[in-house]
């Protein structure tokens, strides 16, 4: 286990550079820190934990920074909590209360909020649909036989899609389905669903009537929503004006990695199911893209369950404290603003 006063130059160090983007000399932290040791004593103590991992040296003749190690230690050990400022409380609170209409508003709103307050990259994924309850569904014919399905869903979520329904139908026609469906469904979770429920009102719409052939196939593609979960990101550019990514390298490989959504899906994907903080530092990464970064996450959800994802993705330097509290006051506050809407 480490020392005390190795933890208390560990802090020192991290602190500062957090702070100042520069390497940390034994005589700066003995200066403005006030250690009670000889700036020798603090160098031989930095030396010690340079040779353990903790601390790196950029260059032989500068100070230290933090190795990922050392940052590790710092959020797991040393690092104080941060307490939200009122200010930052109300912009958070202002967002939140925004009238809106749809749950992808709300989703891009909290997205820029992240993207904002923390100066980084934000992420979000959208919630999982097929957790939601049936509103209503819509359908629109379309040439050759193909129908546009509209799908709402509480709270305020939409999904649309083209489906076959093998012959051209009618806008009356449609009407009459979706009335059936509409009257049998409403309130349902979307997850209860399946192929047993949508064997039944095939047969019972075939019952109902014969507007159409392959009924059951119809419903199924109309009814079962897609695994493709939404991703809302913002802040990209807010990378660029880091110190550490002044290194055209370096922003190259971030971005290629942001653009590739799927990638970033499966990162996001692995938060916490119980909705806590999560916080992946530097080569904790198993992105190649990502391992300069560091991805602080928390789940959100309605209704008791976590149902996505929000997510900082900034430099390996990063204010941990701050955005941490952040990000736990913001997926707090999105689950009480989604279980107002589902309530609603």
């Amino acid at each position: 286990m480490m020392d005390k006063r190795k933890q208390i130059i560990l802090l020192a160090v991290t602190t500062d550079y957090i702070q100042t983007a520069e390497p940390v000399g034994s005589r700066s932290i003995v200066k403005h820190y006030r250690l009670g040791i000889s700036p020798a004593t603090a160098r031989n103590e930095m030396a010690d934990l340079e040779e353990s991992g903790y601390l790196t040296q950029p260059h032989t003749s500068a100070g230290r920074i933090p190795s990922d190690k050392g940052y590790r230690f710092y959020v797991d050990v040393l690092m104080d909590a941060y307490r939200l400022k009122k200010s930052e409380l109300r912009t958070i609170a202002e967002r939140m209360e925004r009238k809106r209409r749809d749950v992808e508003n709300l989703i891009a709103d909290v997205v820029r909020l992240l993207a904002d307050m923390c100066e980084s990259a934000a992420v979000v994924l959208g919630p999982v649909i097929n957790r939601s309850r049936y509103k209503h569904i819509s359908f629109a014919p379309m040439p050759r036989g193909k129908v546009m399905v509209i799908l709402v869903a509480t709270p305020g979520i939409v999904d649309s899609q083209i489906v076959d329904a093998r012959q051209d139908l009618s806008q009356e026609d449609l009407n009459v389905i979706a009335n059936f469906l509409n009257e049998k469904l409403e309130g349902r979770y979307l997850s209860d669903i399946d192929d047993a429920t949508i064997a039944k009102l095939s047969s019972e719409v075939s019952r109902y009537t014969s507007l159409m052939n392959g009924t059951e196939e119809f419903l199924r593609a109309s009814l079962q929503t897609s695994d493709d979960i939404k991703m809302y990101l913002d802040g990209a550019s807010q990378v660029l004006v880091q110190p550490e990514f002044q290194d055209l390298e370096r922003v190259r490989t971030l971005f290629e990695c942001l653009e590739r959504r799927d990638v970033v899906r499966s990162v996001l994907k692995k938060a916490d199911s119980s909705g806590r903080i999560t916080v992946t530092i530097g080569r904790e990464n198993d992105i190649e893209g990502l391992k300069e970064c560091s991805v602080i996450q928390a789940g959100y959800g309605y209704g008791g369950d976590i149902t996505g994802s929000i997510a900082v993705i900034g430099p390996t330097r990063m204010n941990y404290a701050r955005v941490m509290s952040i990000i736990e006051h913001v997926s707090q506050s999105l689950s009480s603003t989604l279980d107002r809407l589902y309530s609603g």
